[in-house]
């Protein structure tokens, strides 16, 4: 009997080495074998031996045909794979960046079909409380301190040389040009709220004042797009946890050409711009699990206040595509520290063309300059400034492309 069960042994290790298994497979099956009860020789082992064969078999399978999966697609899971230097970025390219855990200041920037183009190199590792804010298209970047004391701010070149320096507190949005960015900033002498458009290599310039107020501890205003190409931005006041007005501004000339009040018993949750500040998605309180009267989340042409979709009062749109043609939105409330679903919705018929598989937390997103796609990170530990993420690019149409590996969020 030892020396049939030996020359099984020997063909089923002959057969195993033709498929390898992922990982650390082998040596979990051979620990849980040992871990068994032997009290007399059978031959169920036979079997088993087929059973694990035909699953190594499958996982190979599954990971040749992962990259072209459509639909729901779950965020990769977490490897210690090494990353290497990708060079210096190509010029024009549309990238986005990510953080390499190996090695800290340095920055992977991936194209639009998930493929690794570049990195760069900062001189030393960002401050564990600033962040790094890259411009849409991944050509420019704002190092901003996060810790609410002030500071200095730092605009980097695409190479991530340092160019010009700006307030730390100047905290806003880049621009659809990616070459400037919009803030909007409080004087308390003044009372008021004004926006301003920097960016590197750039001066400051002021466009004018948007608001003003006398109680700074109960309300605020900020961006919620801004436009170079078409000229405008649109300033959002919020007043505690509720959007109460809306601005359309323009850059050139700081006119106001809309201004728009919210019914303060709708309670909505949050108001969402598109880049090109032409629409707007009034989300639902429901969207973010609190109270109100608002039965749906409506997306809006700023131009006439028509709406084009309805989307029921649990969903919440977090971004439009560049082209206007769909929207990253939430299906269940987004609680921070919690798993969300998200999905991408066609806004010409309204309907769900991919959707997350509700197991992760949302890390952070980015939204694809000249497109319909986004770039989204999922959170696999958010105890740490830059928490380990992974990320799943998605188009319109509901391609997704999952990038592998453990890599750092808002790099």
């Amino acid at each position: 009997m030892d020396d049939l069960r030996n020359d099984i042994r020997a063909a089923f290790e002959r057969e195993q080495a033709k498929f390898p298994p992922v990982g650390d497979l082998r040596p979990r099956l051979v620990r849980d074998a040992a871990a068994q009860p032997r009290t007399r020789p059978n031959f169920q082992w036979l079997a088993v031996a087929a059973a694990l064969m035909i699953g190594v078999l499958v996982v190979v399978g599954l990971m040749s045909s992962r990259a072209t999966n459509r639909g729901t697609v779950a965020p990769p899971k977490p490897s210690p794979t090494a990353v290497s230097d990708y060079g210096t970025p190509p010029a024009g390219v549309p990238l986005v960046y990510v953080g390499d855990i190996r090695h800290p200041g340095w920055y992977i920037g991936f194209d639009w079909s998930g493929k690794p183009r570049g990195t760069i190199k900062l001189t030393q590792p960002l401050d564990p409380n600033s962040a790094l804010v890259q411009a849409s298209d991944g050509q420019a970047f704002l190092v901003s301190p996060q810790s609410g004391k002030g500071g200095a701010g730092q605009f980097l070149d695409r190479l991530g040389a340092p160019t010009t320096s700006v307030d730390g507190n100047l905290l806003g949005i880049w621009a659809d040009d990616s070459r400037h960015f919009c803030a909007v900033v409080y004087d308390f002498n003044q009372r008021s709220y004004t926006i301003v458009v920097a960016g590197p290599n750039v001066a400051t310039r002021t466009v004018g004042v948007v608001a003003r107020d006398t109680s700074v501890a109960q309300t605020g205003v900020s961006l919620a797009s801004c436009s170079i190409q078409n000229d405008r931005a649109v300033a959002v006041r919020t007043i505690i946890n509720y959007p109460s007005e809306m601005w359309v501004v323009q850059l050139s000339t700081g006119k106001t050409l809309i201004h728009r009040t919210f019914d303060p018993c709708l309670c909505l949750s949050s108001v969402t711009a598109s880049a090109d500040g032409t629409l707007i998605a009034e989300n639902s309180p429901a969207s973010v699990a609190q109270s109100g009267k608002s039965l749906s989340t409506d997306v809006r042409r700023l131009s006439d206040g028509k709406v084009i979709t309805t989307m029921t009062p649990t969903i919440g749109v977090l971004a439009f595509s560049s082209d206007d043609s769909s929207a990253l939105v939430t299906l269940s409330p987004w609680i921070n520290g919690r798993a969300v679903q998200l999905a991408v919705v066609d806004l010409a018929t309204g309907r769900i063309v991919w959707q997350s598989d509700s197991t992760q937390e949302l890390a952070g997103y980015a939204v694809e300059p000249a497109g319909s796609g986004f770039a989204i990170q999922f959170t696999h530990d958010d105890q740490v400034p830059h928490p380990f993420v992974s990320v799943v690019m998605v188009d319109g149409t509901g391609k997704a492309i999952a990038i592998p590996g453990t890599i750092f969020d808002r790099p």
